[in-house]
């Protein structure tokens, strides 16, 4: 499957700070401190509160300068089966110096913390809760750092919203015998007459009751025997159809059709597909078999997400120009 590349948005170059509780906790330390220290007139400390404080000061350009100058290069999340965990993945490189401490975040999830060399490209991986088959958003997303002393903690929003692409689960299982518009064996099991547009595979010995117009003559007038010629049908082409489940429901369905799919792209079979609404043509190539799985997914989508989905189809598998956090 070909990860789905999701979009940075221009707010990435953007960076926030905010003090941790960790922060907050100094800076009520610090202000008793420097209370204390003024009441009592003790210069000794006076001096250590102020030289804690100028250590928040850097801790506060340090964190900054930690995520400033990052090359983001593409954020994407690979498609999963329904019941798999999905990942989300954001590759960087750090042109400049080592970066430590780096985390990607949802509102509720936070990626294992990543430290870059220079000059070096690392993936920060945030693995997320199984879902149902369908397309979902998480609402915010983020790269986030708390490094060097983890007083302040600074982030950078990636895009408004980002979409997890969720494949039905496969269901094994027999498929309807009346699939496909080729002229094979195929899922009927029948033979098809013989009307000379099959392929020619070989040549056998002759035995009695085989049809003398498959007889090979010229093998015959070179003394080697008497051979017929053996042809084969075109191999069947299937098309998976919603409604060839009966009595089955949605999910089941899709299900049915997502290993089909998953079958004859295996076996590098051309096949098409049918949904209430969408017919795709026969192909055979990854990017049709991504395409249908892609179909499913998002088939019976709800009305906030038909208006993008299009759009979502669309971008599957394109990358992303790289950003720069300044």
């Amino acid at each position: 499957m070909k990860p789905y590349r999701l979009p940075l948005t221009p707010k990435t170059r953007q960076i926030y700070i905010l003090p941790t509780r960790a922060g907050l906790f100094m800076g009520g330390i610090l202000l008793v401190s420097l209370l204390a220290s003024l009441n009592d007139t003790n210069n000794l400390g006076l001096l250590l509160t102020f030289f804690l404080f100028s250590m928040a000061l850097s801790s506060i350009v340090l964190t900054q300068k930690n995520l400033k100058g990052l090359h983001l290069k593409t954020l994407f999340c690979p498609p999963v089966f329904a019941g798999e965990p999905p990942c989300l993945h954001l590759e960087l490189m750090s042109p400049e110096r080592e970066r430590a401490g780096l985390m990607l975040i949802t509102a509720s999830h936070r990626s294992p913390i990543k430290r870059i060399g220079k000059d070096e490209k690392g993936t920060l991986i945030l693995p997320l809760p199984p879902q149902k088959r369908g397309i979902f958003r998480l609402p915010k997303l983020a790269l986030e750092s708390h490094a060097p002393l983890g007083l302040f903690y600074a982030w950078v929003p990636l895009a408004p919203e980002v979409e997890i692409v969720v494949y039905p689960k496969p269901l094994p299982g027999p498929l309807p015998r009346n699939q496909g518009t080729g002229k094979g064996d195929g899922a009927t099991g029948e033979k098809p007459d013989k009307d000379g547009s099959e392929d020619f595979t070989g040549h056998k010995s002759y035995a009695p009751g085989d049809p003398l117009s498959r007889i090979d003559w010229k093998i015959l007038s070179r003394n080697r025997g008497m051979h017929i010629k053996t042809f084969e049908a075109p191999a069947q082409m299937p098309v998976f159809d919603f409604n060839d489940f009966p009595g089955m429901d949605t999910e089941e369905r899709l299900s049915r059709l997502c290993h089909g799919i998953l079958l004859a792209s295996s076996r590098k079979k051309a096949f098409g597909l049918r949904l209430p609404g969408k017919d795709v043509p026969a192909e055979n190539s990854t990017a049709h078999k991504d395409r249908c799985l892609f179909l499913l997914a998002g088939h019976a989508a709800e009305d906030s997400m038909k208006k993008s989905f299009p759009a979502l189809l669309e971008t599957m598998g394109k990358k992303d120009h790289v950003l720069v956090i300044q």
